[in-house]
């Protein structure tokens, strides 16, 4: 038996190395031409999209410079606010000026503060509280901007946005403004980070130029000539309109180099050139006669200088003091004639001028001044006061002095002169005690001048005379409506009336004379400023006058019977019902007695403000009519130093009323059907 075998033949595919070492290479040049296919396809989608990137950055830049130029007050040559720690060029304080040797150009743009987004249709302008005009007052848009820097510049190869504000942005104005100072990192003052715009940007790759509205052509070329001083650059500025602004950036990717740049032209109203606002406004300064007093003013001005300037006519016009160039100002050993001068500080920088408000300086004289006695008019002696003239501490001047002449006395003469910030607003007429217990008249004028009338050479006294000084520290309310034919009496002061500090009430002026009747009303007052109980009061007309104040409720003030002639004099000084201050009850002697208990005539009191001025008040009496009968008596403290004479009213008559030094309230003239003590006003020296 034979067996046949088949024989199977197997075949093995692939390349043998002779293959190989043909076909690899071959291989491998077509995987290098796709790789290179590959990363050079990558690297131009890479460099494409970053310079798009760029190119799209460069525009955002020149779109917030184009608004931001559009929306500003300005350009400016150096940053003008004074500026806070990280807010500077250094991240410090160093300053940023628009054109430097070391530094590349650098837009500074002056920016108003808004209550909002500078685009929104409901944003409103943020006004410096005070300056000069009140927040809440209509004419408040006359107050000076609050204004910010917005600056561009170059730092690191990258162009930044900074927004510089003043020291005290948050309350300087009458709004909180909307913007917010921005530094390198927050922290301090800066609330927010600067706006990083464009990334490689040289030195050199923001470049400005500037040229009037309507000149594109001749640049402006001393707007950025690092070669001048800022003001020159600043006067240069000033002159611009439209500013050009290009921005060059390059950057490499993927090994590959890209420049992009882009640029703008932009016109600004260029319609404010405040550079500054006042950051501290001088306060009022009270100090005692031969101290020193000082006053300190701020501005948010950068660079700014500095003048103090005096008024010592209430503001009325005002002169430099010289080498007073610093931030405080002090005088030293103030004087007492300078109460109620005014002090400012006027703030220069290259680009404007700002002036703070005005402050006020208080002189209180401790002790009583002598007036230099003219016309052979002397102290009367015996007990009685001696001449004077004191401001109180509310800023009331009274006088004081029972005189007598050598000779006879001549109508309208002279006695004495008062110092400029002792003087009245306006000419007054006042009543006074005269030889032989009659009445006169004494008229202090408003050049300081005491004139007596019809003053006996025997003796007058200067008691009765109190009123506000004229330094301008209370606002007078003039009087513009009367009754029953009452008017201003012309070429003397107007009617008017000053609410005081303790809140006392004075009422000054000289009316002419309308229909007359007991009680006939001249004028009202506001009901809140009336007594608690209807006062008489004593004057002067041509002769003795009278007029009275009635009680809250009917804000009457009325002439009386006992006045005659042509005009009449309402100077007064009393509490209205709401003084806070304490009334003390009189202890009356000898049958005196209120007028009526309970009645709504003005009960027998007394009260001290802390000005020291004695208030004595009521209607009284019954009481025995005899010259020197003591009525009541004031304790310690309450008390002059020697005897004052005052002239009231009784009976629809002329009155007097003395009180000594030890406190006693003396009857000297009057009637016991009635007198009034309302009104009697002194010093307490004891």
């Amino acid at each position: 038996m034979s067996t046949n075998r088949n024989t199977e033949t197997t075949t093995h595919k692939g390349f043998t190395l002779v293959e190989m070492l043909i076909v690899a290479p071959i291989v491998l040049l077509v995987i290098g031409i796709f790789v290179s296919a590959i990363v050079n396809m990558t690297g131009s989608v890479l460099t494409a999209r970053s310079a798009n990137t760029l190119a799209y950055n460069i525009q955002n830049a020149l779109d917030t410079i184009d608004l931001d130029v559009r929306l500003s007050g300005g350009y400016l040559a150096s940053n003008s606010i004074a500026l806070q720690s990280g807010q500077g060029y250094d991240d410090g304080t160093a300053s940023f000026d628009n054109a430097s040797a070391t530094t590349s150009e650098i837009l500074i743009l002056n920016s108003y503060a808004t209550t909002g987004n500078p685009m929104s249709a409901s944003k409103n302008y943020v006004y410096a509280a005070n300056q000069p005009n009140a927040c809440d007052s209509p004419t408040v848009n006359q107050n000076s901007p609050v204004m910010f820097n917005i600056i561009y510049f170059v730092k690191n190869n990258t162009l930044w946005r900074r927004v510089v504000a003043p020291a005290n942005y948050s309350s300087v104005g009458c709004k909180t403004p909307w913007q917010k100072p921005t530094c390198a990192s927050v922290g301090g003052f800066c609330t927010a980070l600067d706006t990083k715009l464009v990334e490689g940007v040289s030195q050199s790759g923001l470049d400005t130029k500037y040229y009037t509205k309507n000149d594109t052509v001749n640049e402006i070329t001393n707007a950025n000539n690092i070669g001048l001083s800022d003001s020159a650059r600043q006067a240069a500025l000033n002159t611009a309109s439209t500013v050009s602004v290009s921005i060059t950036a390059s950057g490499t990717v993927a090994g590959r180099d890209i420049n992009r740049s882009g640029q703008i032209r932009s016109i600004s109203p260029n319609d404010n050139t405040v550079s500054q606002i006042i950051t501290t406004q001088p306060s009022d300064a009270t100090v005692n006669a031969g101290s020193d007093a000082s006053f300190t003013a701020a501005s948010s001005g950068a660079g700014s200088t500095v003048q103090w300037q005096q008024s010592t006519n209430n503001g009325g016009s005002w002169s430099n003091i010289s080498e007073a160039t610093s931030t405080t100002l002090t005088r030293t050993a103030v004087t007492n004639t300078m109460d109620g001068y005014r002090y400012r500080a006027v703030f220069t920088t290259g680009l404007d001028t700002v002036t703070s408000t005005a402050a006020r300086l208080t002189v209180n004289l401790l002790s009583w001044s002598s007036f230099a006695l003219q016309n052979s008019w002397s102290d009367y002696g015996s007990g009685y006061q001696t001449n004077g003239y004191r401001k109180t501490s509310s800023g009331i001047v009274q006088l004081k002095g029972l005189i007598k002449r050598t000779g006879t006395a001549v109508s309208n003469e002279v006695i004495g002169v008062l110092p400029a910030s002792y003087r009245p607003a306006g000419s007054l007429f006042f009543l006074a005690s005269t030889n032989p217990n009659t009445s006169c008249t004494v008229n202090v004028e408003s050049d300081g001048e005491v004139r007596q009338v019809n003053c006996d050479a025997g003796w007058f006294s200067l008691d009765n005379i109190h009123f506000v000084a004229d330094n301008g520290r209370y606002d007078r309310t003039f009087i513009n409506a009367f009754s029953n034919g009452w008017s201003n009496y012309g070429g003397w002061a107007d009617a008017s009336y000053v609410v005081d500090d303790v809140g006392r009430v004075h009422t000054q002026g000289l009316l002419s004379t309308g229909t007359l009747y007991d009680g006939a009303k001249m004028f009202d007052l506001p009901n809140t400023l009336l007594p608690s109980k209807y006062m008489h009061l004593s004057s002067i007309s041509s002769v003795f006058g009278a007029f009275s104040i009635a009680s809250r409720g009917t804000s009457t003030v009325v002439a009386k019977v006992a006045t005659a002639g042509t005009h009449l004099s309402v100077n007064s000084m009393y509490y209205p019902a709401n003084y806070s201050g304490q009334w003390k009850d009189l202890t009356m002697a000898n049958s005196w007695v209120w007028y009526s208990s309970g009645s709504s005539f003005s009960t027998p009191q007394y009260t001290k403000s802390a000005d020291g001025l004695v208030s004595v008040k009521g209607l009284i009496c019954k009481g025995r009519a005899t010259s020197g009968t003591v009525m009541a008596t004031l304790p310690v403290g309450y008390r002059p130093a020697a005897t004052v004479l005052y002239a009231g009213y009784s009976m629809a008559a002329y009155s007097r009323v003395d009180i000594n030094s030890a406190g006693n309230i003396i009857f000297r003239r009057g009637s016991a059907s009635w007198l009034s003590l309302d009104g009697i006003t002194f010093y307490a020296d004891q």
